[in-house]
Order: C-alpha cells, then structure tokens, then sequence
C-alpha cells in the first residue's frame, strides 16, 4: 500500500482568478486603474502538506533549540509566501472514502469535480472532466508538469489524464503524450521504455544506456513494446535524462525523466546539491527550466510543481 496522502494547495487564489474573468460594476474605475489580468499561473503542491504538517514547521522553526528563525527575527518561506499573497483552504477529500488520496484530490483540485478515490481525471461516476491544464492549452498557453516523483504519479497526472486507476502508469504516460503538455520534468522513465530494456543484452537496453549517458538504471515496468519516448520524440518533445542534458536543452517543448522511479528525497537533495558530479537535476533546477521554457509563449502559461 502507498501511504496516504493529503494535499494542500497555497496557491489556489490563482487558480480562481485564472478560470474566471472578473465583471466589473457599473461605476467601475478607469481602466488605468483595474488589476492587470492573470496571465501566467504557477500551481505548488507539497504532497502530503496537510494544515498540520504546516503548522508544525512554523512551530519547529521557531520553537525548537537553536533555531536560525527565532533569535533572529526570520520567517520561514511558507509564512512569507502567505503573508505575500491570498491564503485559501481547500477540501480535497474523495466522493467516497473517509481518507483521500493524491488521484481524488488532484483531479478534484485540477477540475473543481468530486472525484472517487484512486481516480485520475475522472468524476465520481466515472465521466471524464475538463482540467484546467486543458483549459489553459486551449486558451493558447503553454501548461507542464514538474515534480520530484514520477511524472506519471497521481499528483501530476490528475491534471492531464483521465484513467479509472492512479495504478495505471503505463496508460498515464500514454494520455500526457496525447495531452500535448508541453514540458514534464520528473522521474518514472520505467513506464517510458519497451519492456524489452529488461534485457541487458538486447539492443534496446544498449541503446538506452548510451542515451541516458549512464546515469539512469535502465528497467521497464511496461508489459509491451512501446518506446514512448520515441513517441514523445515523434511528437516534438525534446528528451533529457540528467542536469546536463536540461541545461543544455532548447526548444519550446522538453520532456525529462531523470531516474528509473522517484527522484531525490528532500535530505538527499540538500546534501548533494554542490557536488559538481550530481546527475539529477533539484526541484528548483527543473522549475526554473520550465519556467524559461514555458514564458516563451506570448499568452502565458500554466505551470504545476
């Protein structure tokens, strides 16, 4: 069993005013005036953020022994994005479980639509329903998806999916190819290749290794023969499979897998994250990536992290 998870969204202000084009009133004021409309939207979800997990960082930060916040007047990050901005609070329980999971709550999240626990992109009965991924492509903006776990996980894929079991990685990697998404940065290249990379001595797996510049283990969890990466390549998509490789990417559309499963751990990451030799790129590197990419596009963009 994956471990329950709870999802909290900071900034789901930004969703609101995204779908939604404000009326104003008849005595409205001059144009020079009205708040500039949102062009570009940015949506972070820390997986497993509930309101208590929140509350005791702050609580930690300030309280524990030695603490670098306290003595010396400091905020935490979280606290001074709240303070910057609108903070809401969203339930993101499943139509039909006591306790829900990340498929319900992004789909929920993702479409404003009651969703059944495990489900990705689908409502309570099963119908597909609209994200606002797809509403951003098609309103003509660049969307993507950026995340420290596998593309393909429930998080990422309730915004541009639409199966009837988070547990369906391989179909999921199928609809983000469909989707169009324009950059997906993460891990899970195991749903990506032909089970024939199982294989060391097949060609396959040869030709893998030399393009991922060793740096992945090459291992497929498919049970077929599709190469979606050749697919994604077909499509447009630009492919990575470590820093260097994103670094050096061009092109208004990139797809990259940097490890067999899940990238780094937070603990991992931190410690790592100066040696000159560290393959994956961090959280921060990826976004950043995407966001160069992304704001090419003149009508903006929509961004998941």
């Amino acid at each position: 069993m994956r471990p329950i998870r709870r999802l909290f969204i900071v900034l789901f202000a930004g969703i609101l005013l995204f779908a939604c084009e404000r009326i104003p009133p008849k005595a409205a004021a001059p144009p020079s005036t009205r708040p500039a409309r949102i062009r570009n939207v940015v949506v972070m979800i820390g997986d497993g953020m509930g309101p208590q997990q929140l509350g005791l960082l702050v609580t930690y930060a300030h309280h524990a022994p030695h603490s670098s916040y306290e003595p010396m007047g400091r905020k935490t990050a979280l606290e001074r994005l709240m303070e910057a901005g609108t903070l809401g609070y969203a339930r993101s329980e499943a139509a039909d479980a006591l306790v829900t999971d990340s498929g319900a709550s992004s789909t929920q999240m993702a479409s404003g639509e009651w969703a059944g626990a495990q489900m990705i992109g689908l409502d309570r009965n099963g119908h597909v329903v609209k994200t606002i991924l797809e509403i951003a492509e098609e309103m003509g903006k660049s969307t993507g998806l950026v995340t420290d776990t596998c593309i393909t996980d429930a998080t990422p894929a309730g915004f541009a999916s639409h199966q009837t079991h988070r547990s369906k990685q391989d179909k999921i990697a199928v609809d983000l190819i469909d989707a169009e998404v324009d950059v997906m940065l993460g891990g899970g290249l195991a749903w990506w290749i032909p089970q024939e990379a199982n294989d060391p001595d097949s060609e396959t797996y040869r030709q893998l290794v030399k393009r991922t510049g060793e740096t992945i283990e090459i291992r497929s969890k498919r049970r077929d023969s599709r190469d979606l990466l050749e697919e994604a390549g077909a499509g447009g998509l630009a492919l990575c499979f470590n820093r260097t490789q994103l670094e050096q990417a061009s092109g208004d559309r990139l797809l990259g897998l940097f490890a067999r499963d899940i990238l780094m751990n937070g603990i991992r990451e931190t410690r790592t994250k100066e040696d000159p030799g560290r393959t994956i790129p961090t959280l921060r590197e990826m976004t950043e990536k995407a966001l160069h990419v992304l704001s090419r596009n003149p009508n903006g963009f929509f961004l998941v992290v």
